[in-house]
Protein backbone atom coordinates (compact mmCIF):
# COMPACT_ATOMS: atom_id res chain seq x y z
CA UNK A 1 0.00 0.00 0.00
CA UNK A 2 1.33 3.44 -0.97
CA UNK A 3 2.21 5.90 1.81
CA UNK A 4 -0.39 8.72 1.96
CA UNK A 5 0.65 12.14 0.69
CA UNK A 6 -0.85 15.59 1.19
CA UNK A 7 -1.58 18.31 -1.36
CA UNK A 8 -3.52 21.55 -1.68
CA UNK A 9 -7.11 21.04 -2.79
CA UNK A 10 -7.88 24.75 -3.10
CA UNK A 11 -6.78 28.12 -1.74
CA UNK A 12 -8.99 31.18 -1.30
CA UNK A 13 -8.18 34.77 -0.33
CA UNK A 14 -10.87 35.49 2.26
CA UNK A 15 -9.77 39.03 3.15
CA UNK A 16 -7.56 41.72 1.64
CA UNK A 17 -7.78 43.85 4.80
CA UNK A 18 -5.76 41.61 7.07
CA UNK A 19 -3.56 43.10 9.76
CA UNK A 20 0.17 42.54 9.95
CA UNK A 21 -0.55 39.63 12.34
CA UNK A 22 -3.79 38.49 10.69
CA UNK A 23 -3.38 34.77 11.42
CA UNK A 24 -0.67 35.00 14.08
CA UNK A 25 -0.22 33.71 17.61
CA UNK A 26 -0.36 29.96 17.61
CA UNK A 27 -1.99 29.66 21.04
CA UNK A 28 -5.37 30.46 19.48
CA UNK A 29 -7.45 27.98 17.51
CA UNK A 30 -8.82 29.90 14.51
CA UNK A 31 -10.80 27.30 12.54
CA UNK A 32 -13.72 24.95 13.30
CA UNK A 33 -15.42 22.93 10.56
CA UNK A 34 -18.82 21.26 10.83
CA UNK A 35 -21.45 19.82 8.52
CA UNK A 36 -20.09 21.32 5.30
CA UNK A 37 -19.20 24.75 6.75
CA UNK A 38 -15.82 26.19 7.75
CA UNK A 39 -15.85 28.81 10.51
CA UNK A 40 -12.66 30.90 10.50
CA UNK A 41 -11.49 33.91 12.47
CA UNK A 42 -8.74 36.35 11.55
CA UNK A 43 -7.55 39.87 12.37
CA UNK A 44 -8.10 42.85 10.09
CA UNK A 45 -6.08 46.06 10.34
CA UNK A 46 -5.24 47.36 12.77
CA UNK A 47 -6.90 45.03 15.32
CA UNK A 48 -10.42 44.00 14.23
CA UNK A 49 -11.33 40.41 15.17
CA UNK A 50 -13.43 39.02 12.32
CA UNK A 51 -15.28 35.75 11.75
CA UNK A 52 -16.68 34.30 8.56
CA UNK A 53 -18.24 31.09 7.29
CA UNK A 54 -17.28 29.31 4.08
CA UNK A 55 -18.62 26.30 2.24
CA UNK A 56 -16.55 23.25 1.33
CA UNK A 57 -15.34 24.92 -1.87
CA UNK A 58 -14.13 27.97 0.05
CA UNK A 59 -16.92 30.29 -1.09
CA UNK A 60 -18.15 32.74 1.57
CA UNK A 61 -21.52 32.20 3.19
CA UNK A 62 -22.80 35.69 3.91
CA UNK A 63 -20.62 38.58 5.02
CA UNK A 64 -17.83 38.33 7.60
CA UNK A 65 -18.76 39.76 11.00
CA UNK A 66 -16.83 41.95 13.41
CA UNK A 67 -16.38 40.29 16.81
CA UNK A 68 -14.34 43.01 18.47
CA UNK A 69 -12.54 46.24 17.64
CA UNK A 70 -9.13 45.67 19.21
CA UNK A 71 -6.32 48.12 19.80
CA UNK A 72 -3.58 46.58 17.63
CA UNK A 73 -2.28 43.52 15.79
CA UNK A 74 -2.14 41.33 18.94
CA UNK A 75 -5.93 41.14 19.35
CA UNK A 76 -6.95 37.99 17.45
CA UNK A 77 -9.64 35.59 18.68
CA UNK A 78 -9.62 31.95 19.83
CA UNK A 79 -12.52 29.62 18.94
CA UNK A 80 -14.16 26.60 20.53
CA UNK A 81 -17.60 24.95 20.52
CA UNK A 82 -19.64 23.60 23.42
CA UNK A 83 -21.84 20.53 23.92
CA UNK A 84 -24.87 22.13 22.28
CA UNK A 85 -23.07 23.51 19.22
CA UNK A 86 -22.75 27.12 20.38
CA UNK A 87 -19.54 28.74 19.15
CA UNK A 88 -17.43 30.63 21.68
CA UNK A 89 -14.91 33.29 20.74
CA UNK A 90 -12.49 34.83 23.22
CA UNK A 91 -11.35 37.99 21.48
CA UNK A 92 -7.92 39.30 22.17
CA UNK A 93 -6.57 42.28 23.99
CA UNK A 94 -2.98 43.47 24.25
CA UNK A 95 -2.39 44.10 27.96
CA UNK A 96 -4.60 47.15 28.34
CA UNK A 97 -8.19 45.80 28.34
CA UNK A 98 -10.05 42.60 29.29
CA UNK A 99 -10.76 39.89 26.74
CA UNK A 100 -14.24 39.77 25.23
CA UNK A 101 -16.15 36.48 25.52
CA UNK A 102 -18.70 36.11 22.71
CA UNK A 103 -21.24 33.26 22.26
CA UNK A 104 -23.50 32.59 19.30
CA UNK A 105 -27.25 32.83 19.90
CA UNK A 106 -27.96 29.68 17.88
CA UNK A 107 -26.06 26.40 17.54
CA UNK A 108 -23.60 26.30 14.66
CA UNK A 109 -24.30 29.86 13.64
CA UNK A 110 -21.68 32.55 13.23
CA UNK A 111 -23.49 35.82 12.44
CA UNK A 112 -25.59 36.38 15.58
CA UNK A 113 -23.82 36.70 18.92
CA UNK A 114 -24.71 37.61 22.48
CA UNK A 115 -23.27 40.84 23.80
CA UNK A 116 -19.67 40.47 24.88
CA UNK A 117 -18.67 40.03 28.49
CA UNK A 118 -15.18 40.86 29.79
CA UNK A 119 -12.68 38.32 31.10
CA UNK A 120 -9.60 39.04 33.24
CA UNK A 121 -7.58 42.24 33.20
CA UNK A 122 -4.60 43.04 31.00
CA UNK A 123 -4.46 39.67 29.15
CA UNK A 124 -2.91 38.71 25.77
CA UNK A 125 -2.77 35.55 23.57
CA UNK A 126 -5.97 33.61 24.42
CA UNK A 127 -6.34 29.83 24.13
CA UNK A 128 -9.82 28.47 24.93
CA UNK A 129 -11.16 24.90 24.93
CA UNK A 130 -14.36 23.19 26.10
CA UNK A 131 -14.21 20.20 28.44
CA UNK A 132 -16.34 17.05 28.57
CA UNK A 133 -18.41 18.63 31.37
CA UNK A 134 -19.13 21.62 29.08
CA UNK A 135 -16.96 23.97 31.14
CA UNK A 136 -14.64 26.30 29.25
CA UNK A 137 -10.94 26.63 30.05
CA UNK A 138 -8.75 29.58 29.10
CA UNK A 139 -5.04 30.39 29.29
CA UNK A 140 -3.19 33.58 28.37
CA UNK A 141 -0.36 35.90 29.35
CA UNK A 142 -1.54 37.92 32.33
CA UNK A 143 -0.15 41.33 33.19
CA UNK A 144 -2.12 41.97 36.35
CA UNK A 145 -3.34 45.57 36.56
CA UNK A 146 -0.70 46.84 34.19
CA UNK A 147 -0.67 50.56 33.44
CA UNK A 148 -1.38 51.55 29.86
CA UNK A 149 1.43 50.63 27.52
CA UNK A 150 4.24 53.12 27.92
CA UNK A 151 3.21 54.00 31.47
CA UNK A 152 5.50 54.05 34.49
CA UNK A 153 7.29 50.75 35.07
CA UNK A 154 6.46 51.00 38.73
CA UNK A 155 2.87 50.12 37.82
CA UNK A 156 3.92 46.80 36.36
CA UNK A 157 3.66 43.61 38.34
CA UNK A 158 5.10 40.20 37.57
CA UNK A 159 3.57 38.77 34.38
CA UNK A 160 2.35 35.19 34.60
CA UNK A 161 0.68 32.50 32.57
CA UNK A 162 -2.94 32.97 33.58
CA UNK A 163 -5.71 30.37 33.75
CA UNK A 164 -9.49 30.58 34.21
CA UNK A 165 -12.43 28.24 33.78
CA UNK A 166 -16.17 28.70 33.74
CA UNK A 167 -18.05 27.82 36.88
CA UNK A 168 -20.17 24.65 36.84
CA UNK A 169 -23.95 24.62 36.51
CA UNK A 170 -24.72 26.66 33.39
CA UNK A 171 -28.50 26.91 33.15
CA UNK A 172 -30.37 25.16 30.32
CA UNK A 173 -34.03 24.54 29.53
CA UNK A 174 -35.40 21.28 28.11
CA UNK A 175 -34.69 22.40 24.55
CA UNK A 176 -30.99 23.06 25.07
CA UNK A 177 -31.45 26.85 25.30
CA UNK A 178 -29.58 28.89 27.87
CA UNK A 179 -31.30 30.76 30.65
CA UNK A 180 -28.12 32.72 31.17
CA UNK A 181 -26.36 32.87 27.79
CA UNK A 182 -22.91 33.70 29.11
CA UNK A 183 -21.32 31.56 31.86
CA UNK A 184 -19.51 32.99 34.86
CA UNK A 185 -15.73 32.67 34.92
CA UNK A 186 -13.55 31.84 37.89
CA UNK A 187 -11.03 34.36 39.14
CA UNK A 188 -7.67 34.30 37.30
CA UNK A 189 -4.96 32.04 38.67
CA UNK A 190 -1.24 32.09 37.91
CA UNK A 191 0.20 28.85 36.52
CA UNK A 192 3.76 29.90 35.59
CA UNK A 193 5.75 32.89 36.85
CA UNK A 194 9.10 34.21 35.55
CA UNK A 195 12.36 34.12 37.46
CA UNK A 196 12.69 37.90 37.48
CA UNK A 197 9.68 40.10 38.37
CA UNK A 198 8.68 43.32 36.68
CA UNK A 199 10.32 42.53 33.35
CA UNK A 200 8.97 41.75 29.90
CA UNK A 201 7.88 38.13 29.56
CA UNK A 202 5.95 36.35 26.81
CA UNK A 203 4.00 33.16 27.35
CA UNK A 204 2.87 31.12 24.36
CA UNK A 205 0.31 28.94 26.15
CA UNK A 206 -1.97 26.51 24.36
CA UNK A 207 -4.72 24.21 25.63
CA UNK A 208 -6.05 20.96 24.16
CA UNK A 209 -8.59 18.44 25.45
CA UNK A 210 -8.64 14.71 24.72
CA UNK A 211 -11.48 12.20 24.43
CA UNK A 212 -11.31 11.42 28.16
CA UNK A 213 -11.69 15.09 29.04
CA UNK A 214 -8.08 15.54 30.17
CA UNK A 215 -6.67 19.02 29.70
CA UNK A 216 -3.24 19.42 28.10
CA UNK A 217 -1.30 22.67 28.47
CA UNK A 218 1.78 23.33 26.37
CA UNK A 219 3.71 26.55 26.73
CA UNK A 220 6.85 28.47 26.03
CA UNK A 221 8.33 31.11 28.30
CA UNK A 222 10.30 33.98 26.82
CA UNK A 223 11.60 35.57 29.99
CA UNK A 224 13.66 38.73 30.17
CA UNK A 225 16.38 38.29 32.75
CA UNK A 226 17.78 41.74 33.31
CA UNK A 227 19.26 42.40 29.85
CA UNK A 228 19.12 38.80 28.58
CA UNK A 229 16.31 36.39 27.93
CA UNK A 230 15.73 32.77 28.80
CA UNK A 231 13.56 30.28 26.97
CA UNK A 232 11.64 27.20 28.00
CA UNK A 233 9.17 24.85 26.33
CA UNK A 234 7.08 22.95 28.87
CA UNK A 235 3.95 20.91 29.49
CA UNK A 236 1.43 20.04 32.20
CA UNK A 237 -1.91 18.24 32.30
CA UNK A 238 -5.08 18.01 34.39
CA UNK A 239 -7.34 14.96 34.71
CA UNK A 240 -9.90 16.69 36.97
CA UNK A 241 -11.04 19.69 34.93
CA UNK A 242 -8.31 22.09 36.02
CA UNK A 243 -8.60 21.45 39.75
CA UNK A 244 -5.08 20.02 39.99
CA UNK A 245 -2.23 19.83 37.49
CA UNK A 246 0.53 17.26 37.01
CA UNK A 247 3.40 16.50 34.69
CA UNK A 248 2.94 13.80 32.05
CA UNK A 249 3.88 11.04 34.52
CA UNK A 250 1.23 12.15 37.01
CA UNK A 251 3.38 13.95 39.60
CA UNK A 252 1.31 16.77 41.09
CA UNK A 253 2.64 20.29 40.60
CA UNK A 254 2.63 23.12 43.11
CA UNK A 255 1.38 26.21 41.30
CA UNK A 256 2.43 28.73 40.36
CA UNK A 257 5.77 27.26 39.40
CA UNK A 258 8.79 28.68 37.63
CA UNK A 259 9.55 28.26 33.92
CA UNK A 260 11.11 24.83 34.49
CA UNK A 261 8.75 23.65 37.24
CA UNK A 262 6.59 21.44 34.99
CA UNK A 263 7.75 18.98 32.31
CA UNK A 264 10.68 20.81 30.71
CA UNK A 265 11.14 19.76 27.09
CA UNK A 266 13.78 22.36 26.22
CA UNK A 267 15.33 25.19 28.19
CA UNK A 268 18.38 27.43 28.29
CA UNK A 269 17.79 28.46 31.92
CA UNK A 270 20.79 27.42 33.98
CA UNK A 271 20.75 29.69 36.97
CA UNK A 272 22.57 32.99 36.59
CA UNK A 273 22.96 32.88 32.85
CA UNK A 274 24.75 35.70 31.10
CA UNK A 275 23.62 34.79 27.62
CA UNK A 276 20.54 33.08 26.25
CA UNK A 277 21.50 30.92 23.25
CA UNK A 278 17.95 30.00 22.25
CA UNK A 279 15.56 32.07 20.15
CA UNK A 280 12.72 29.63 20.42
CA UNK A 281 8.92 29.51 20.27
CA UNK A 282 6.53 26.62 20.78
CA UNK A 283 3.64 25.58 18.59
CA UNK A 284 0.25 24.81 20.05
CA UNK A 285 -0.18 21.50 21.88
CA UNK A 286 -2.01 18.76 19.95
CA UNK A 287 -3.29 15.38 21.14
CA UNK A 288 -3.45 12.04 19.32
CA UNK A 289 -6.65 9.94 19.31
CA UNK A 290 -4.99 7.86 22.05
CA UNK A 291 -4.55 10.98 24.20
CA UNK A 292 -0.81 11.49 23.75
CA UNK A 293 0.29 15.17 23.60
CA UNK A 294 2.79 16.69 21.18
CA UNK A 295 4.42 20.11 20.78
CA UNK A 296 6.88 21.53 18.24
CA UNK A 297 9.71 23.84 19.35
CA UNK A 298 10.87 26.15 16.53
CA UNK A 299 14.41 27.52 16.82
CA UNK A 300 15.11 30.74 14.97
CA UNK A 301 18.76 30.85 16.06
CA UNK A 302 19.81 27.81 14.02
CA UNK A 303 16.74 27.03 11.93
CA UNK A 304 15.78 23.63 13.33
CA UNK A 305 12.47 22.45 14.80
CA UNK A 306 11.94 19.65 17.30
CA UNK A 307 8.74 17.62 17.52
CA UNK A 308 8.21 16.49 21.12
CA UNK A 309 5.79 13.61 21.76
CA UNK A 310 4.75 11.95 25.01
CA UNK A 311 4.61 8.19 24.35
CA UNK A 312 3.93 5.21 26.65
CA UNK A 313 6.96 3.35 27.92
CA UNK A 314 6.18 0.17 29.86
CA UNK A 315 9.81 -0.21 30.89
CA UNK A 316 9.63 3.11 32.73
CA UNK A 317 6.08 2.62 34.05
CA UNK A 318 4.73 5.71 32.37
CA UNK A 319 5.09 8.07 29.44
CA UNK A 320 8.36 9.50 28.22
CA UNK A 321 9.05 12.42 25.91
CA UNK A 322 10.50 11.49 22.51
CA UNK A 323 12.07 14.11 20.22
CA UNK A 324 12.40 14.28 16.42
CA UNK A 325 14.49 16.90 14.62
CA UNK A 326 12.37 18.06 11.67
CA UNK A 327 15.11 20.05 9.90
CA UNK A 328 16.46 16.97 8.03
CA UNK A 329 12.88 16.29 6.90
CA UNK A 330 12.60 19.84 5.54
CA UNK A 331 16.04 19.66 3.94
CA UNK A 332 15.09 16.52 2.00
CA UNK A 333 12.34 18.63 0.44
CA UNK A 334 14.37 21.83 0.01
CA UNK A 335 18.00 21.92 1.05
CA UNK A 336 18.05 25.73 1.12
CA UNK A 337 15.34 26.25 3.74
CA UNK A 338 15.36 26.75 7.52
CA UNK A 339 12.50 26.88 10.01
CA UNK A 340 11.65 30.25 11.48
CA UNK A 341 9.61 30.52 14.68
CA UNK A 342 5.95 30.27 13.56
CA UNK A 343 4.13 26.99 13.27
CA UNK A 344 1.22 24.82 14.38
CA UNK A 345 0.62 21.09 14.78
CA UNK A 346 -2.57 19.02 14.66
CA UNK A 347 -3.65 15.37 14.53
CA UNK A 348 -6.75 14.21 12.67
CA UNK A 349 -9.17 11.45 13.70
CA UNK A 350 -7.18 8.90 11.70
CA UNK A 351 -4.02 9.71 13.64
CA UNK A 352 -2.21 11.58 10.84
CA UNK A 353 0.11 14.31 12.15
CA UNK A 354 0.38 17.68 10.38
CA UNK A 355 2.94 20.42 11.04
CA UNK A 356 2.52 23.77 9.25
CA UNK A 357 5.54 26.05 9.48
CA UNK A 358 7.10 29.26 8.28
CA UNK A 359 10.38 28.58 6.50
CA UNK A 360 13.08 31.00 5.33
CA UNK A 361 16.15 30.88 3.11
CA UNK A 362 18.28 33.12 5.32
CA UNK A 363 18.90 32.03 8.88
CA UNK A 364 17.23 34.25 11.47
CA UNK A 365 14.64 35.81 9.19
CA UNK A 366 11.08 36.20 10.49
CA UNK A 367 8.34 37.64 8.30
CA UNK A 368 10.84 38.74 5.67
CA UNK A 369 10.35 38.43 1.93
CA UNK A 370 11.79 34.90 1.82
CA UNK A 371 9.18 33.50 4.24
CA UNK A 372 7.15 30.60 2.83
CA UNK A 373 4.64 28.18 4.35
CA UNK A 374 5.23 24.43 4.14
CA UNK A 375 3.23 21.49 5.46
CA UNK A 376 4.72 18.29 6.86
CA UNK A 377 2.53 15.17 6.99
CA UNK A 378 3.33 12.02 8.99
CA UNK A 379 0.78 9.30 8.16
CA UNK A 380 -0.66 7.39 11.09
CA UNK A 381 1.41 4.47 12.30
CA UNK A 382 4.57 5.55 10.47
CA UNK A 383 7.70 7.59 11.12
CA UNK A 384 7.92 8.77 7.49
CA UNK A 385 7.17 12.33 6.44
CA UNK A 386 5.83 13.99 3.30
CA UNK A 387 6.48 17.72 2.76
CA UNK A 388 4.57 20.03 0.43
CA UNK A 389 4.83 23.76 -0.32
CA UNK A 390 1.65 25.61 0.61
CA UNK A 391 2.49 29.15 -0.45
CA UNK A 392 3.66 30.25 -3.88
CA UNK A 393 6.70 32.50 -3.77
CA UNK A 394 6.11 36.19 -4.49
CA UNK A 395 9.24 38.33 -4.56
CA UNK A 396 9.70 40.41 -1.38
CA UNK A 397 6.28 39.42 0.04
CA UNK A 398 6.27 37.03 3.02
CA UNK A 399 3.90 34.09 3.44
CA UNK A 400 3.75 33.21 7.11
CA UNK A 401 1.76 32.71 10.35
CA UNK A 402 0.31 29.32 9.32
CA UNK A 403 -2.54 28.19 11.57
CA UNK A 404 -3.98 24.67 11.30
CA UNK A 405 -7.45 23.66 12.41
CA UNK A 406 -7.25 21.68 15.64
CA UNK A 407 -9.49 19.97 18.18
CA UNK A 408 -10.57 22.55 20.78
CA UNK A 409 -13.56 20.58 22.12
CA UNK A 410 -14.61 16.93 22.51
CA UNK A 411 -17.86 17.98 20.80
CA UNK A 412 -15.96 18.88 17.64
CA UNK A 413 -15.12 16.53 14.79
CA UNK A 414 -12.29 17.14 12.34
CA UNK A 415 -11.34 15.36 9.15
CA UNK A 416 -8.44 16.63 7.08
CA UNK A 417 -7.69 20.01 8.69
CA UNK A 418 -8.04 23.39 7.01
CA UNK A 419 -5.23 25.95 7.14
CA UNK A 420 -5.00 29.74 7.36
CA UNK A 421 -1.94 31.83 6.58
CA UNK A 422 -1.00 35.46 5.98
CA UNK A 423 0.35 36.83 2.70
CA UNK A 424 1.88 40.23 3.33
CA UNK A 425 4.17 42.50 5.30
CA UNK A 426 5.02 42.31 8.99
CA UNK A 427 4.88 46.11 9.15
CA UNK A 428 6.54 48.10 11.90
CA UNK A 429 5.23 47.98 15.44
CA UNK A 430 1.84 46.87 16.73
CA UNK A 431 -0.54 49.58 15.55
CA UNK A 432 0.23 49.64 11.83
CA UNK A 433 -2.56 50.02 9.26
CA UNK A 434 -0.76 48.04 6.55
CA UNK A 435 -3.08 45.54 4.86
CA UNK A 436 -2.32 41.91 4.12
CA UNK A 437 -4.17 39.01 2.52
CA UNK A 438 -5.73 36.23 4.60
CA UNK A 439 -5.70 32.89 2.79
CA UNK A 440 -7.74 29.79 3.58
CA UNK A 441 -6.45 26.45 2.31
CA UNK A 442 -8.17 23.08 1.95
CA UNK A 443 -5.91 20.03 2.04
CA UNK A 444 -6.38 16.54 0.68
CA UNK A 445 -4.65 13.36 1.84
CA UNK A 446 -4.56 10.40 -0.53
Amino acid sequence: MATPTVSTKWERTISTKGSTRSTAYMASNKIISHDGLIYATWLEAPGRSMIGAFDESGEPVGTPMLLREGIDNHCGASLTVDQHGFLHAVCGSHNELPFDHRITRKPWSWDNWWTARPISDSPTYPSVVCGLDNRLHLTYRWWQNIAIRGGPKSYRVTPSLGYQRTRPGMSWDGFGHRYDPVPVWSDPASMIVPLVPNRYCQYGSSLAVDGLGRLHLGFHVYDQKYTERGHTVGYMTSADGGETWTNARGDELTLPCGPTGADTLESDFDGDIETAPFDMRASNVAVTPEGNPMIVAFHREDGHATLWESVPDDAKSGPVWRSTNLLPVLREHDEQRYFSMDGTVTVDAAGNTYVAAQTVSELGHWGDGDSEVVLLLRPSGTQSWHVVDISEHTAYVPNWHPSLERIASPFQTMGTPYLLYQHGTKGTGCETYDNTEVRLVALTVE
